[in-house]
């Protein structure tokens, strides 16, 4: 027999041997008593052994993969699906904690890791059943892509050329401007690189922008075409920027004059706005105009000439600033109080409109309403509680503008409630005053069942009613200033029985069982029995039953039970 942990176990001896197969659910020191009870032939005997049980390898994994710069990193833990705990993994220094449930965790790393080469190692310490472990791997971070952006105005023979590089803010590499067979470089500088190349003749030169030595993005090319023209050929674009009210009439004018300042006609200009290219053409002065039929905003407007035998290619660009005739906020206000809401409108010009008829939709129904002389016209709020989006629409500039209209209920803390029957539980609701705030000492309104009930506010703006109906589902409203919610309430019966048939003269006794106020069984309740017109009262044992015996004559009868 071999007694383990203070448990015995029999194993039968053969050939001098006993053999016991026990797997321990712990690790540590087990001591271990045999013991050989004799037999005619051999004598009683014992020994200890001790037994060392060690822990369960937790077979740690780790597993990152590679990422580009500036993206999360996620590393992942898999051991043995028995385990829950955290593991540690230490990244470039600093450790991160990872929560592992059934042998699975992981976490999302957000720090901004450098380009380059990099070891983890995920670190365990062990529980009561699984070894401490370490698992290590590696992963890159790489380099971005990044795009060129070049930029390469014509210029006349003799002046400067300027070629631009737009890159990115945090850019920290240097271009080279191979043009002419010869190479220029420039180190990025807030997102832009600049290479200025003088003493060009005329011509049209193509040129490959090259970007390297950048600490985060990988190497890009470009190319692009500069051409220097004679001033003969050189043409001037001229338009300013346009700031406008909705509506108005103005309109983006553009004159297009030789060097020497003469105006030229017959040629095509094209204005990019909003997505949008229109081509015009040049009258006898060299102006083209163009009518901005926009939204508010700003918009950037890219005007450009492509150029022929004897003019060359040239390109500017402008703002368009349009600007509200409608000017409101939204509106927070609590059900019927005095807060309204007001827009002021402008005309074309951005005076203001008055003495004017202007429109606001909301909920789908259009109001009419007259301006002041200060261009301001108002929309009372007589909506239920809830959201609204309210469009201003103004008649002048036909512009339309939108705001939110929240409108809170009168009440909060309003719920469903499930109650037992003549339990303590009371519907509550609290009472929101015009500032918002809950007030005391006003009247409320409850109608349940048909019946009307009023109650007064206390302190902290609450209101109790207590709910004595018999079990069954009812519909609450309060009522506060025109202001109604709603809510179910259901009361669940404390008393049940359930219908029984018996034979004449056995042993059966019909059982009702009351509830507390919380549903558990209610010992010692008096429960009034109804049967055949005549009354007994009986007391309710510790399950919360209580019996009555049967002693009628066969037939069907009606129990009443009474709590």
């Amino acid at each position: 027999m071999f007694t383990i942990n203070g448990n015995n176990y029999l194993s039968t001896i053969s050939n001098g041997i006993a053999n016991l197969t026990l797997a321990f659910n712990e690790s540590g020191i087990v001591y271990v008593f045999a013991s050989y009870l004799g037999n005619d032939q051999h004598p009683q005997a014992n020994t200890t052994s001790k037994i060392t049980v060690n822990k369960l390898d937790p077979n740690l994994e780790l597993n990152i993969a590679d990422i580009i710069v500036d993206s999360p990193l996620t590393a992942n833990i898999i051991m043995n699906d028995e385990i829950n705990g955290n593991v540690s993994v230490l990244i470039n220094g600093k450790s991160y904690n990872v929560s592992v449930s059934k042998g699975k965790g992981t976490v999302e790393i957000k720090d901004e890791i450098a380009v380059g080469k990099y070891d983890a190692v995920a670190t365990f310490d062990g529980d009561d059943k699984y070894s401490s472990a370490t698992s290590q791997t590696s992963f890159n971070v790489s380099k971005k892509d990044i795009n060129l952006g070049v930029d390469a105005k014509n210029v006349v023979e003799g002046d400067l050329a300027i070629i631009n590089v737009n890159l990115v803010p945090d850019a920290d590499g240097e271009i080279s401007v191979v043009i002419a067979g010869k190479s220029y470089t420039a180190k990025a500088n807030n997102g832009i690189a600049t290479v200025e190349i003088p003493d060009l003749p005329i011509g049209a030169y193509d040129f490959t922008v090259e970007y390297k030595k950048d600490s985060k993005y990988n190497d890009a090319t470009a190319n692009s075409t500069l051409n220097v023209v004679d001033s003969d050929s050189k043409v001037i674009l001229n338009a300013s920027d346009v700031i406008k009210y909705y509506g108005g009439s103005q309109r983006l004018s553009v004159t297009m004059s030789d060097n020497a300042g003469n105006p030229i006609s017959g040629e095509t200009i094209i204005i990019l706005i909003n997505g949008v290219k229109y081509n015009r053409t040049t009258d006898s002065e060299g102006l083209v105009s163009i009518a901005l039929n926009l939204n508010r905003g700003e918009y950037a407007v890219e005007i450009s000439y492509l150029g022929n035998d004897k003019y060359a290619p040239e390109s500017i660009t402008v703002n368009v600033f349009v600007k509200d005739t409608i000017f409101g906020e939204n509106l927070t206000k609590v059900y019927r109080n005095d807060s309204q809401y007001y827009a002021t409108f402008l005309d074309v010009n951005g005076n203001p409109l008055k003495t004017t008829q202007v429109s606001f939709n909301i909920n789908g129904v259009f109001y009419n309403r007259t301006t002041d002389e200060n261009g301001v016209a108002r929309l009372n709020i007589n909506l239920n509680p809830g959201e609204y989006i309210l469009t201003a629409i103004n008649s002048n500039t036909t512009e339309q503008y939108s705001n939110t209209i929240v409108v809170l209920s009168r009440f909060m803390d309003n719920h469903n409630i499930i109650k037992y029957y003549k339990n303590d539980t009371q519907y509550v609701v609290r009472v929101i005053g015009d500032d918002g705030n809950p007030i005391a000492g006003e009247k409320v309104t409850f109608n349940i069942n048909g019946v009307f009930y009023s109650r007064i506010s206390n302190a902290t703006g609450h209101v109790k009613l207590n709910i004595n109906l018999p079990p069954g589902d009812y519909i609450i409203t309060a009522e506060y200033k025109g202001c109604m919610v709603s809510n179910n309430i259901h009361v669940i019966s404390v008393l049940y029985g359930e219908d029984m048939t018996k034979n004449y003269g056995s042993s059966d006794q019909f059982k009702a069982r009351v509830l507390d106020g919380v549903g558990n069984p209610l010992a010692d309740a008096i429960v009034e029995f109804n049967i055949n017109g005549v009354f007994y009262n009986r007391t309710t044992a510790s399950n919360g039953v209580a019996s009555l015996k049967i002693n009628l004559m066969a037939g069907e009868y009606i129990i009443t039970s009474i709590y």
